[in-house]
């Protein structure tokens, strides 16, 4: 037997479409006749080498949507395969195809749950199939879908340091992908820990009456107020809201002789509680002659 015939017949079991036309183009140039189904092979083959090169091209230039187009399996297959070297390649490029079909349509949409579920940036976070732009509303719904369910997590603690240490602000104000209890919930963790710290900065100093706002605030947001507070100056500035709260009750009733005696009071350890409608008030009633006498 020829060898260029076995050679032929080697080519065609290792399924390789280019050592067929070179072994075939051998066979030809030299005389020796082909079988019939040797024929139809070299004739498939033909058929098939456009796809394998442009495959080869698409490949070597590392293009995803050129080799999604170039590649053919119904013109390879049954007789002939790629390559080896290509098939991962080819493979990787028809999963992002895949990935990129359902990204683009969630783009569209501006679906973001469903851009952080489909996008993969291992496999197609470097592909060609998606430009700058949406590459990075990629990037950034994934990065809120992984912030909302740290939060999430977060959540699920009922504490408010651990709560406002997983909520990033920045991120998810304006995802959708944070329902809207879930974001009060974390905003009202930061307006708690912060009325704390406010409070343990105003325990600092003697002022009572900034003492008396920093209480309001914490309690006021529901802040859990912790045993090691300065509790005895706290209730000093407890005791000047209670006698604010039973002014501004006075001050409705039109009860002058409490709004008095509530008033001097205030006027003198707590001024700043007052505002300015309610300080002009009780000035007005402490200048009647013999109010605090009366009271």
């Amino acid at each position: 037997m020829p060898p260029q015939r076995e050679t032929l017949r080697t080519a065609l079991r290792a399924r390789d479409v280019e050592r067929v036309l070179e072994a075939g183009a051998r066979a030809l140039a030299t005389g020796h006749p082909l079988s019939r189904s040797e024929w139809d092979a070299l004739l498939r083959a033909r058929r098939a080498v456009p796809v394998v090169r442009a495959v080869t091209a698409a490949v070597a230039a590392d293009d995803d949507l050129a080799i999604m187009l170039a590649y053919a399996p119904d013109r390879l297959e049954p007789a002939f395969d790629l390559p080896r070297k290509f098939r991962t390649r080819v493979q990787l490029a028809l999963r992002r195809g895949e990935i990129w079909r359902g990204l683009s349509a969630a783009l569209r949409r501006d679906d973001e749950a469903a851009i952080a579920r489909l996008y993969d940036p291992a496999v197609i976070g470097p592909s060609s199939l998606l430009s700058a732009t949406e590459r990075q509303r990629c990037d950034l719904a994934l990065r809120r879908a992984r912030a909302a369910q740290s939060l999430a997590d977060a959540l699920a603690s009922d504490d408010d340091p651990t709560i406002a240490a997983h909520y990033d602000h920045e991120l998810l104000s304006e995802s959708d992908l944070l329902p809207a209890s879930s974001r009060e919930r974390a905003q009202l963790a930061r307006r708690r820990i912060a009325a704390i710290k406010s409070l343990h900065a105003a325990l600092e100093g003697d002022d009572l009456a900034l003492i008396a706002r920093a209480f309001q605030d914490a309690i006021r947001c529901g802040a859990r107020l912790p045993d090691t507070l300065n509790w005895g100056l706290l209730q000093m500035a407890r005791s000047a809201v209670e006698r604010h709260d039973k002014l501004c009750t006075a001050l409705a009733a039109h009860d002058d002789n409490t709004i008095a005696t509530l008033g001097a009071s205030l006027l003198a350890l707590t001024p700043s509680l007052l505002d300015d409608r309610e300080r002009a008030q009780v000035e007005k009633i402490l200048r009647q002659p013999g109010v605090l006498r009366r009271s």
